[in-house]
């Protein structure tokens, strides 16, 4: 019973550290396709996007 709790207890850490990175890199991912569609596309409507955020 020790080892499945500290399994469990590891799990949560992965979870939770997974989800801080995934958030961070969501973030980034979002940034760069921002900066992506301005670079391709015709970069009118990125400062209203700017503007909201």
């Amino acid at each position: 019973m020790e080892i499945f709790n500290d399994i469990s207890e590891r799990d949560l850490l992965l979870i939770i550290i997974g989800w801080c990175i995934a958030k961070v890199l969501d973030g980034s991912l979002h940034i760069l396709t921002e900066t992506v569609k301005g670079f391709f596309s015709k970069p009118r409507k990125n400062k209203r996007s700017r503007k909201k955020r």
